[in-house]
């Protein structure tokens, strides 16, 4: 199983990052009670089939293991995402 490096890569960096988001935002949805969890939900349900269909045909799927580096004085941000 290799890896995908992307370097400013704009889009892909976008896409992934609300997927982390999602991600995160739906294991906390999924401990709090009443409305908010109902709206973190609806968010995951709206944003998620594009989010899966953008990861496919990246070859990568949403989930994967992910690995951040920032390197604030040079302004670059890499995004390591496990392939499948």
């Amino acid at each position: 199983m290799g890896s995908k490096r992307f370097h400013r890569g704009k889009s892909a960096i976008k896409i992934l990052l609300v997927g982390v988001f999602l991600t995160a935002l739906t294991l906390v949805a999924a401990n709090v009670p009443g409305a908010q969890a109902g709206r973190a939900q609806e968010a995951a349900n709206r944003v998620m089939p594009a989010l899966e269909l953008e990861a496919a045909r990246l070859k990568l799927s949403v989930g994967a293991p992910v690995f951040i580096r920032i390197f604030k004085q040079d302004a670059v941000l890499e995004l390591w995402l496990k392939g499948s």
